[in-house]
């Protein structure tokens, strides 16, 4: 799966250099570190555009800087239970969509929380 991807990854990081390109100022971050990997996260697991925006400002906040200490923990609770909503939702919504298609024509990502790396 990932290997298929490199035509697409080439395809949305044009797009997205060209979107820096009409930018009089840019952030790198801002403009491709972030929504690159995001897209491509966000096609793979089928979110939908308009979730797009919601998960990218989820891990937007998330990986502020200034939360890289106890208090930025803390703060970053809520965003965090955030985040887990809309992924518990996300898995919802694909075992729904699975239980519609008919058996043998889907392959189904089981997310295990407990897995260690």
């Amino acid at each position: 799966m990932v290997a298929g991807l490199s035509a697409r990854v080439e395809v949305i990081t044009s797009g997205l250099l060209d979107a820096m390109a009409r930018r009089p100022t840019l952030d790198l971050i801002d403009s491709l570190a972030l929504p690159l990997p995001l897209t491509v996260i966000a096609e793979m697991l089928g979110v939908s555009t308009e979730d797009r925006v919601s998960l990218r400002t989820l891990f937007s906040r998330l990986a502020d800087p200034d939360a890289v200490n106890p208090l930025g923990f803390l703060r970053n609770l809520p965003r965090m239970r955030q985040l887990s909503r809309f992924v518990r939702r996300l898995i919802t919504q694909r075992r729904e969509q699975v239980s519609l298609r008919p058996a043998g024509a889907c392959v189904v990502l089981v997310i295990d929380s407990t897995a260690h790396a």
